[in-house]
């Protein structure tokens, strides 16, 4: 069985009904969202039939392979946004659950001496003005220099 049916007895019967609120908007709201992108698709694809109706769209299939990739596409983007976007607006209401199999408590982590966080900070500001004064960046990717067309490359020397 799923693990979802047995919550562990750490939860209380609060937390307990508050995941399944939470899975259940999320899943309603994806089905909404899938069904939303399948209407989107097929009115999508009913104008791409009239725009070559028209003679707006030349050279181009739309056979009944086309209207089912459009329609299914459409559904599962919608399912996707829809979901992702029920679960990232209700994620605050399960932050103290996710605090009830923690080892140790958030207080502890948060703790940072601010000496040591005021070393880290001119540390990082340091080293960024050289990078930036030396000509590499803000990124380390290839050093901020790139490869010249005409540039003779370890590949190249044994050959």
């Amino acid at each position: 069985m799923t693990r979802g049916l047995y919550p562990p007895e750490s939860l209380s019967d609060d937390d307990v009904q508050t995941l399944r609120v939470v899975r259940r908007d999320i899943y309603t709201n994806g089905a909404i969202g899938g069904g939303l992108g399948a209407c989107t698709g097929l009115v999508l694809y009913t104008g791409a039939q009239w725009a070559k109706k028209f003679g707006y769209l030349q050279r181009t299939t739309l056979n009944r392979n086309v209207g089912m990739l459009v329609v299914m596409s459409g559904f599962a983007l919608g399912t996707f946004l829809a979901a992702s976007k029920t679960g990232k607006e209700e994620v605050h209401v399960l932050h103290p659950i996710f605090q009830v199999g923690a080892v140790n408590s958030p207080q502890q982590h948060n703790v940072v001496d601010p000496v040591r966080l005021q070393q880290m900070r001119m540390t990082r500001r340091k080293t960024l003005a050289e990078n930036l004064h030396s000509g590499q960046g803000l990124n380390d990717s290839h050093s901020g220099r790139w490869v010249e067309e005409n540039s003779e490359t370890k590949f190249e020397k044994g050959e």
